[in-house]
């Protein structure tokens, strides 16, 4: 995956169950990174998604990410690979951007940023990298 500028993917405002550059969730945010990388994926699985949807099913995302990347270690992240990481306590899914810093947004800062893995309250859970049938 070719690196690009990152500006046009900060300071997306949150909106749940979004996509786009006009609002997108975590989720939504990796989808949007990966189209604009020339990546057609679709990242919902087709079943009704509630706001606690990560509370009722913890895992509904990794069992999504096995079917279409493989997992990959801390020390291995390069850009582009999926990450899922905690803060507060809460899940969340991002995009390894270079130097364990990760593209996210969350509900509770409004827009999407940069932000370091590892870092006071923000840690790394796993990462996963595209299956090549994707590329």
């Amino acid at each position: 995956m070719r690196e690009q500028n990152l500006d046009k993917f900060v300071g997306i405002p949150y909106k749940f169950l979004g996509t786009g550059f006009d609002g997108a969730d975590c989720i939504g945010l990796c989808q949007l990174f990966f189209y604009e990388h020339g990546i057609m994926l679709e990242w919902r699985d087709g079943r009704a998604i509630d706001k606690d949807w990560f509370i009722k099913e913890p895992y509904r995302i990794a069992r999504w990410l096995y079917k279409h990347f493989y997992k990959i270690k801390y020390e291995d992240m390069q850009y582009g690979d999926v990450v899922l990481f905690e803060i507060n306590g809460e899940g969340h899914t991002g995009i390894c951007v270079g130097n364990h810093k990760v593209l996210t947004i969350l509900e509770q800062f409004k827009t999407s940023m940069i932000m370091r893995l590892n870092h006071g309250n923000v840690f790394y859970r796993g990462g996963f990298r595209l299956k090549e049938k994707w590329k």
